[in-house]
């Protein structure tokens, strides 16, 4: 999986920063991270659901980049072809949160039950035991 996004991940990058990014971005953002200690700035897409007025995004824990997110207010991110700030917060140790966030991303994105190995049934709803699972693996990244 990772060397598919390694490859797909460029192409996604200069989509959304483009004048085509309505191709994907009414379900793909793009994360301008700064590292915390390298002081690198990484360009990460993420799926995301607007929910309640947030944009809500899902990603493993064992990713690291996430973890940036830890001690900072505001993050820039490409949010349909533009450069903003939003406020940030993160979820990685509640896990009942985390997969009802998990459930409603999935719901607005059935794609995204894939990529966080949930099963979907025939009216796509996500199977209950495999969110359970994946809420113990992932981080919720919520934009307001």
């Amino acid at each position: 999986m990772k060397l598919l996004f390694s490859f797909i991940n460029p192409i996604v990058r200069l989509i959304l920063k483009s004048p085509i990014h309505f191709l994907i971005s009414h379900q793909i953002l793009l994360f301008r991270v700064v590292g915390r200690r390298s002081k690198r700035i990484f360009e990460i897409p993420a799926s995301y659901a607007q929910i309640n007025g947030s944009l809500v995004c899902v990603t493993l824990r064992e990713n690291l980049w996430w973890k940036n997110f830890k001690d900072i207010e505001t993050q820039e991110i490409y949010f349909k072809g533009k450069k903003i700030n939003k406020n940030i917060s993160i979820n990685f140790t509640d896990n009942a949160f985390v997969r009802d966030k998990l459930k409603e991303l999935i719901e607005h994105n059935p794609i995204d039950a894939f990529f966080a190995g949930v099963k979907l049934d025939k009216n796509k709803v996500p199977n209950s035991a495999d969110l359970d699972k994946a809420a113990e693996l992932h981080t919720v990244i919520i934009l307001t």
